[in-house]
């Protein structure tokens, strides 16, 4: 069904609404890259790849800072077998890319009916993703623990946060401006960042910042 460009109609309960919503989908797809670099590194431990635990955790913050799509190609050279995966992480990592680089640019979201289609298109992206998610952490379970691997301690889960393109933490209530660790070539949290740059913000803006900000854990 094709979305008029202009809609007089426009909720504005809504637009907060699809921020947290955005935000959901991005933190479970940053889930899935957790899972892959809990993998890889699980691989590496069972072929005997590091020595010390410094290259251990050398190995985990470079892969990290790797986009998904990299991070299946290096899945991909390990021989692992992943075809009963191949189909969920490849579908994840279009739709991932789409809402990270195209989403607000491609979709009328001043509209209703734009609105409202997004509400629906991220949520089917958050099951898409928690999904993957779900079924790659069975995986790591089921193939590690049978060759006497435990992988539960190899990383510790952070959770991601929510980043302003102008460097605002939103959570908690409040959108506080923080240097990030990652400007500072450290390592950081996961993080998701959103396409809007509080600086600028109008009222509108702002106002669901804070309201994703709320919804936030």
């Amino acid at each position: 069904m094709a979305i008029p460009n202009e809609d007089p109609g426009t909720d504005p309960d809504l637009m907060p609404e699809v921020y947290a919503r955005y935000g959901l989908a991005m933190r479970h797809a940053q889930r899935i890259e957790f899972s892959l670099v809990k993998l890889l590194v699980a691989f590496g431990m069972s072929v005997g790849t590091y020595d010390t635990y410094e290259e251990l955790q050398s190995a985990v913050t470079k892969l990290f800072r790797q986009p998904m799509g990299t991070l299946n190609r290096n899945l991909a050279e390990t021989g692992i077998d992943l075809a009963p995966l191949r189909d969920y992480l490849e579908t994840a990592l279009i739709r991932r890319n789409f809402l990270a680089h195209d989403y607000f640019r491609e979709r009328p979201f001043r509209t209703l009916d734009g609105q409202k289609l997004m509400v629906e298109e991220l949520a089917d992206a958050s099951i898409l993703f928690e999904e993957t998610g779900k079924r790659l952490d069975a995986f790591l379970r089921e193939n590690f623990e049978a060759r006497g691997i435990d992988i539960s301690g190899v990383l510790d889960q952070r959770k991601a946060i929510v980043v302003t393109e102008d460097g605002y933490i939103v959570g908690n209530g409040s959108a506080a401006r923080t240097l990030l660790a990652t400007e500072r070539g450290e390592e950081t949290h996961p993080h998701i960042r959103i396409n809007v740059t509080r600086e600028t913000a109008t009222d509108e803006q702002r106002a669901a910042l804070l309201s994703l900000a709320d919804r936030l854990p």
